[in-house]
């Protein structure tokens, strides 16, 4: 029955596999036939069950015709006493199968998702480490959660790996503007860090640190970070987002062939 169902205002509805049955007195199927003209409840589980139950809706004594009476004379025997009573028979044999077809008919008539998976397509590989040169000496506070931050990237440990990065990536970029040097630094940490993100779950972080990669002036930092770029949005199913970063890949002599196969696929799951 609906979900919303308030079981303590709508007893009389618990009658209503009996009366689809045809095992209610002519009375009690007189009482619970003007209670379903008022009854949203029992008309929404009724229409529900409507493709199983047609038969039984046309036939309303399909089964009942089926249960041996075997009363005193005098004795009434209630709804509940018949239907269990049916059900110890045997005639249970028959009604499974009744209610197999029920749950088939509604989980066909479910509204399926229509929704295309883009995830399958993405890369969900971290790219290698490349050492960078630090100048000797340096004591700056950022070099500490930068080194510990990529010895826990090269373990595979991305949460620990995009906590230490983002500290180091905020300290990085208060100093980089001062210090022409660190700008190589910042750039790859946040390759590293929109990577760690991903890898993470954090897409939509993810999405705005290795947008900032992709704007990098270093050319093996930019095209890493478009790749991953494309690849974020695709686990964050928005596929036109993603052709239009691996557009700006084409000519790229390392991401130019796995660009233009990975735009194809997308299009031939959006064309499907």
């Amino acid at each position: 029955m609906a979900e919303n169902r308030n079981h303590n205002q709508c007893n009389i509805c618990d009658q209503l596999a009996a009366y689809e049955l045809n095992l209610l007195e002519k009375d009690e199927r007189i009482v619970f036939e003007n209670h379903l003209g008022a009854c949203s409840d029992c008309l929404e589980e009724m229409y529900a069950m409507a493709p199983a139950m047609t038969k039984l809706i046309d036939q309303p004594g399909l089964y009942a015709g089926q249960v041996t009476r075997s009363l005193a004379p005098g004795k009434t025997e209630s709804w509940f006493q018949r239907l269990n009573r049916m059900v110890a028979s045997g005639t249970s044999r028959l009604l499974i199968p009744v209610a197999v077809v029920a749950v088939l008919a509604m989980l066909i008539l479910m509204p399926q998702s229509t929704e295309i998976k883009f995830r399958s397509l993405a890369t969900t590989e971290a790219p290698a480490f490349s050492p960078i040169q630090v100048r000797a000496g340096q004591q700056d506070l950022w070099l500490p959660l930068w080194q510990s931050g990529m010895a826990f990237y090269q373990d595979g440990q991305y949460p620990s790996a995009a906590d230490d990065l983002a500290k180091a990536v905020k300290l990085l970029a208060a100093s980089a503007p001062s210090q022409d040097e660190l700008t190589a630094v910042l750039d790859n940490a946040q390759l590293y860090l929109g990577v760690s993100q991903m890898l993470s779950n954090g897409i939509a972080e993810s999405l705005a640190t290795l947008q900032d990669a992709s704007e990098s002036s270093l050319q093996p930092v930019r095209q890493k970070g478009l790749w991953y770029l494309a690849q974020a949005h695709l686990l964050n199913e928005n596929p036109q987002d993603a052709m239009a970063v691996l557009t700006q890949l084409e000519n790229s002599p390392v991401f130019g062939t796995q660009a233009a196969a990975l735009k194809a696929d997308i299009e031939n799951l959006l064309q499907n």
